[in-house]
């Protein structure tokens, strides 16, 4: 399990961890020899938070000496997070959980059903992490819409034969998942999602805060383009976006007018984000006006994204 500044979620993590079908309630002795048919560790792995995501850990863990505590001196990002919780973990299975994810019960049960004829089986989180901020603030329903990935790695169960042929790169702070998929797909490796697997995502970052992830996302979606030359639903917006900023400054110059310019994007902007909108959440009768404010918060999130992808495809070209 990662963490890194999740003091207001990682109780609910490690509980929702601990009370998997198959494991002991929390606090209940661990026999000396094993009885379980799935012994549980559960190290968590915090990637120098500044809150007391660490003491809280550390309380569970005088609780249930299931849980351990393995605390990094510098924040590094994920992978590097990912890379050193699968280091510590001394099982044949291993099983990738965020410290913003509430599992359900059955998760680990379910999951292992999945295995046989696999090397790594996971549900998918709902809301979707890029709209896990308008999701809590104007308190829409959710979809369960699924990952252009096989696998995310806030939930995964994986056989440890993986990691003896495939790493997660340490030096990715994200998208460190998307490149394990690609990694283990070359490897031949096959991975599946348990149909119907949902687990709870419990975010708690501020507006400002996910515009800064969202533009990170955004450079981190330019390399995986680059790198993998795989089309996502991400790249296409991106790429009408191009073409709205090329047609609106090409009206701007012939029109002598600055507005084109500037209007062109902003409603292809506002166009992708209600299309996003209603792709991640269920509308209904009382929830219209709570959904078009929504659609304008997130086309400002989509613009993030968006400066992050110019970033990411031009920035190095141009050294900035």
């Amino acid at each position: 399990m990662i963490a890194y500044n999740e003091a207001a979620n990682i109780e609910r993590c490690v509980r929702s961890v601990l009370v998997q079908a198959g494991a002991p309630n929390l606090g209940a002795p661990v026999p000396e020899v094993p009885v379980l048919q799935v012994p549980l560790e559960v190290i968590v792995v915090d990637d120098a938070s500044t809150d007391a995501t660490a003491a809280i850990v550390a309380g569970l863990a005088s609780e249930d000496r299931r849980v351990k505590l393995v605390r990094l001196e510098d924040n590094m990002g994920r992978g590097n997070a990912r890379a050193t919780g699968v280091e510590h973990a001394a099982g044949d299975l291993v099983a990738m959980v965020d410290g913003d994810i509430v599992l359900p019960p059955d998760w680990l049960s379910r999951c292992l059903a999945a295995l046989p004829g696999h090397d790594a089986a996971g549900g998918k989180a709902v809301p979707d992490g890029d709209v896990a901020y308008v999701c809590r603030v104007f308190g829409l329903r959710p979809r369960g819409r699924a990952s252009t990935m096989t696998l995310t790695g806030n939930n995964a169960l994986f056989r440890r034969e993986v990691f003896r042929l495939v790493r997660f790169d340490r030096s990715l702070s994200e998208g460190e998942d998307i490149a394990l998929n690609h990694d283990m797909a070359r490897a031949g490796l096959r991975a599946a999602r348990v149909p119907g697997l949902a687990v709870t995502h419990c975010e708690s970052k501020s507006f400002s805060q996910s515009v800064r992830w969202l533009y990170q996302s955004g450079k981190g979606g330019a390399r995986q383009l680059e790198r993998y030359h795989q089309m996502r639903v991400p790249d296409l917006t991106f790429a009408g976006l191009l073409g709205c900023l090329l047609a609106g400054g090409g009206l701007a110059v012939r029109q002598r007018r600055a507005y084109p310019a500037a209007a062109l994007p902003v409603a292809w902007l506002i166009v992708a984000a209600a299309g996003h909108i209603l792709a991640c959440f269920r509308p209904s009768r009382d929830t219209v006006g709570r959904l078009a404010l929504a659609t304008v918060v997130d086309a400002l999130m989509v613009g993030s994204y968006s400066a992050g992808r110019l970033a990411g495809h031009f920035g190095r070209r141009l050294g900035v």
